[in-house]
């Protein structure tokens, strides 16, 4: 017994005699018929308590600033490393996948935080895509190695002045089939770029068919309008897009036949076109956002790329703002 013990055992045996209330607490009577809780109701009050902060932190989180996960980014050829790392530090993004073009697995190593590694299907010395018997070895090694994701699969891609005689292979060439497989297997999304073209779409279709297990993001959303969009994510419960490029900063229309309000979200007047608030509204968990940077020139126009998203998609409600400027896209790969 301590000394504390033995100056409050005569302390509590008065108490007792006179029927006093101890310290701290009422005398317990042989009525008394409180009854402590049992484990079982501690455990369920605790959950409780957890479950209100969950909440709270869940209202928090909507209540913050939007801030934008990169999740179809690229390294070029000879691009500096530590430019492009700025070029994203300077602005609220809070993390980027690289889809290729270049090294990016160093990257990885370098802020593992940050950046996520996707395996680039590089082209062979004539500039075509490199399907060959070796493809999905090589995607898989890559794998191994810590990507996260596979693509940019540039399969029906229009002329560009890196690629001067674009892409036009069916998304359901027998090599891509396998691609497809290793990624469902694996559980890792692809990318893929595939143009639309109003009726003929079959071997894209036949591809998300192929491979049901297998999470597609169709990069650019094609280059198509919602209209276009929505018949198929409403028919493939594996297809999600990408709005890479849906600004008026990239003359991609030069190239795609399109126009810049055709290639943009918001109208004149600068505010997000009902068209895609229906869309973005109706799929809130399978759109994610893209900077698409990789040359220079985008490199400097990052800042108002991302000044345009955050305002364009902060007129949705703050869920589906939240989820698709960042959260989809940690999810999609795992993060979350």
């Amino acid at each position: 017994m301590t000394a504390t013990t033995r100056r409050l055992a005569p302390i509590a045996l008065l108490t007792l005699l006179l029927g006093c209330p101890p310290p701290g607490g009422a005398l317990p009577t042989d009525d008394d018929d409180t009854v402590p809780p049992d484990d079982d109701d501690a455990a369920d009050d605790d959950d409780d308590a957890a479950d209100d902060d969950d909440a709270a932190d869940d209202d928090d989180t909507l209540d913050a600033p939007l801030a934008l996960f990169d999740a179809h980014a690229h390294r070029m050829p000879g691009q500096d490393a530590d430019g492009l790392l700025a070029a994203f530090d300077a602005v609220p993004v809070t993390g980027v996948a690289l889809l290729g073009m270049a090294d990016v697995a160093a990257l990885t190593e370098e802020r593992p935080e940050f950046v996520f590694a996707f395996s680039f299907l590089g082209r062979n010395r004539a500039g075509d895509l490199r399907l060959d018997g070796q493809t999905v070895d090589r995607i898989a090694d890559d794998l191994d190695a810590g990507a996260v994701g596979i693509g940019e699969l540039s399969v029906r891609h229009f002329e560009t002045s890196t690629n001067p005689g674009g892409d036009d292979e069916d998304a359901d060439h027998p090599v891509l089939l396998d691609v497809y497989a290793l990624a469902a297997e694996r559980g890792v999304p692809v990318n893929l770029h595939f143009d639309f073209r109003d009726g003929d779409m079959e071997s894209f279709e036949v591809a998300l068919d192929a491979a049901p297990g297998a999470t597609f993001v169709w990069a650019h959303a094609g280059d198509a309008q919602p209209a276009e969009v929505e018949p198929l994510l409403a028919a493939h419960d594996n297809l999600w897009i990408d709005i890479a490029c849906r600004n008026p900063f990239y003359p991609r229309w030069t190239t795609t036949g399109q126009s810049e309000e055709l290639q943009r979200m918001t109208d004149v007047d600068g505010h997000l076109k009902p068209e895609w608030r229906a869309l973005f509204e109706e799929y809130p968990g399978r759109v994610v956002w893209g900077s698409d940077v990789g040359p220079d020139d985008r490199l400097e126009q990052l800042p108002e790329v991302v000044d345009y998203t955050l305002a364009a998609l902060g007129e949705l409600d703050p869920e589906v703002a939240h989820a698709i400027t960042r959260g989809n896209a940690r999810a999609l790969l795992g993060l979350d």
